[in-house]
């Protein structure tokens, strides 16, 4: 099965938003201060950084094989 980049780009953008907004709760004081909610926010943005970059890499691969 072929993973589209579109699909990698859109779990990225959920992984990093992930990332943005759980700090953001709680430093707010809506999400408590929890140890395991800032490391599930560091590895949430991490692994959409990492899931943004393959899924442009693919794009790159897809439109040169296109040519």
């Amino acid at each position: 099965m072929i993973i589209k980049a579109k699909y990698l780009f859109i779990a990225a953008v959920i992984l990093l938003l992930a990332g943005m907004l759980l700090p953001l709760l709680m430093v707010a004081g809506i999400l408590g201060n929890a140890l395991i909610l800032s490391f599930a926010a560091y590895i949430s943005s991490t692994v959409g950084l990492v899931t943004g970059i393959m899924g442009s890499v693919l794009y790159v691969a897809d439109k040169r094989k296109d040519r």
